[in-house]
């Protein structure tokens, strides 16, 4: 039977409380816990800014900006850093840089703070836990699994990162605030606790847009809580804690309105069978990630599986909730969160939490395993309550060998997560590990380029853009790379071929357009060169480059004036 948390202090009198001896070691086994993260990725903080880091932190005008504590909250994301404007609006992660910046740029500084939110997650996480009635070591173990999962490197170790892990935070704080926390004894106090519920889900959602299935599952905890109550709260009560958390989203929707960020998506618009095989494929791979203490490489191709296969795994995942919601039901006689409860609580969360991926890993076409951050939270939860029921129905010799069969994952997890972490001090170690990983991989060799010419000039990262352009000749974006790359170098004739290729794959492409005719005009090909700049001002009419090459080509010679 579980008996939940064991009190951290007994009565010796009326007038003292005494630790015990098992006490403290309960406390000291959390405690090492919720520092796991500080000890695995603490000696790798050093590094250098790469990837996005580098124009949506390192340059990102608005975090150098005096004012720039408010401007980031009537700026979208990529716009404010002098972009094309797009759907992000992630101001309250933007806000902790900007304060950082107020004391220092220096690199481990603001990757610290990285680090220190995942650990502050991994508390919440315990605290999640505790709130569900998991016993001590139920809960330690699943709080470990948090901390030293590798799926938990990208989100730390990129700066950029900190929109999910604020995220997930502001998630864990509604669930705790609300469904998980103690009941309110007055009307006013459920109505305060509901309006804070409903601002952290605001919050989560203007962190990072996927928090959106931190609304949904709130209110399923909310109903939850009711069905596992003893004396289950009002209706009334239970309506406003539901509708706490679609306010709070609907606020946010608001607000993006009124700044004009759209929420539109093409994915929205795909068909039932390309949504089918999208959810069976994040379903089955970050499943895996979860389950087995792996994760994919950073650049990883998305590939959906087949429709079948798709089918089947969705399939899968509904059967173990269909046989948790039953089990809840059977459980019902007794009161308060039990292992069935807690199972399909877990199941729901992590089918939840992948489900706005639905809209954004498909247009990607790149996996990326900070999203299955919040997600794992959920596996955690039902795998550590199905190991609380294993050990209680096992004798004591038998307890302690299964609680030490789980210490084995726990250990080769936290050193592959060590070793993850040591591949993010610079983009060309990350990369690098990438393509030894995929060396088919043309994303893995493409941004390996990227970070290669950045640190050692085009003649070193032409053989990686060529790389990327042989494993996938349609890549626009690596055929455009090689074609500067090579004017760069001034080998022109070269560059045309890639030059002319890059265009075709990308007609409107500014710096496709330019690469053309600097070519065209390097090779003393003016009549092509001429075509080329017509195409250009008719698209980008204000664009510098385009005017200086009108002023200074010479007419037409059927234009020029008789001698």
């Amino acid at each position: 039977m579980n008996k939940g948390l064991v009190p951290a202090c007994r009565v010796v009198d009326n007038r003292r409380m005494l630790l015990t001896r098992q006490d403290l070691s309960r406390g000291f086994l959390l405690l090492a816990v919720i520092a796991a993260p500080l000890v695995l990725y603490g000696p790798h903080a050093r590094g250098s800014f790469f990837w996005d880091d580098i124009h949506l932190v390192r340059d990102h005008p608005l975090l150098r900006a005096d004012n720039g504590w408010y401007r980031v909250f009537a700026t979208e994301l990529l716009e404010g850093a002098g972009y094309e404007k797009t759907q992000f609006y992630h101001p309250i992660p933007l806000l902790t840089l900007w304060l950082q910046f107020r004391i220092s740029t220096a690199f481990i500084w603001l990757r610290f703070v990285n680090i220190l939110f995942h650990t502050i997650n991994v508390a919440l996480v315990a605290l999640v836990l505790a709130r569900v009635r998991l016993s001590i070591g139920a809960v330690a173990l699943g709080a470990a699994a948090f901390a030293v999962h590798p799926l938990g490197a990208e989100p730390t170790m990129l700066l950029c990162g900190r929109h999910d892990t604020i995220a997930v935070t502001f998630a864990l704080g509604a669930l705790l605030v609300g469904p998980l926390a103690a009941s309110a004894t007055t009307m006013g106090q459920h109505v305060l606790r509901s309006v804070l519920v409903g601002l952290f889900c605001m919050w989560a959602f203007i962190s990072k847009e996927a928090s959106v299935a931190a609304v949904p599952l709130v209110a399923l905890a909310t109903c939850l809580s009711y069905v596992v109550a003893v004396h289950g709260p009002s209706v009334r009560r239970t309506a406003i804690a539901c509708a706490a958390p679609f306010c709070g989203l609907g606020a946010a929707w608001v607000l993006r309105h009124e700044l004009a960020i759209s929420g539109a998506s093409a994915q929205l618009y795909a068909s039932p069978a390309e949504h089918l095989r999208n959810y069976g494929t994040l379903l089955g791979e970050y499943g895996k990630y979860a389950v087995l203490f792996t994760n994919g490489t950073t650049t990883r191709i998305f590939v959906p599986y087949s429709l079948g296969t798709s089918a089947a795994v969705v399939a899968g995942w509904g059967a173990l909730l269909v046989g948790a919601a039953t089990w809840v039901r059977m459980e019902r006689r007794q009161a308060g969160w039990g292992p069935a409860s807690r199972v399909f609580l877990g199941l729901c969360w992590f089918l939840l939490g992948l489900s706005p991926h639905l809209l954004s890993l498909p247009m990607l076409g790149m996996w990326g395993n900070r999203y299955g951050y919040f997600p794992t939270i959920g596996l955690v939860l039902s795998l550590a309550s199905l190991a609380e029921v294993a050990v209680l129905r096992l004798r004591p010799m038998l307890q302690k060998a299964l609680v030490g069969a789980c210490g084995l994952p726990m250990l080769l997890a936290a050193g592959n997560t060590a070793s993850l972490a040591r591949t993010w001090h610079d983009g060309v170690a990350l990369f690098e590990s990438d393509t030894v990983l995929e060396p088919e991989n043309h994303l893995a060799h493409y941004h390996l380029g990227v970070e290669v010419e950045r640190v050692a000039g085009c003649e070193a990262a032409l053989p990686h853009f060529w790389r990327a352009t042989v494993l996938k000749p349609d890549y626009a974006r690596a055929v455009h790379n090689v074609a500067g790359c090579l004017i760069r170098l001034g080998r022109f004739q070269e560059a045309e071929g890639f030059a002319i290729q890059a265009l075709a794959l990308a007609p409107t492409n500014r710096g496709s357009m330019q690469n053309l005719l600097m070519v065209q005009l390097r090779m003393g090909k003016i009549e092509e060169a001429r075509k080329t700049l017509a195409r250009g001002l008719e698209l980008y009419p204000q664009l510098e480059m385009f005017q200086a090459v009108r002023r200074d080509l010479p007419p037409p010679s059927n234009e020029r004036p008789a001698p």
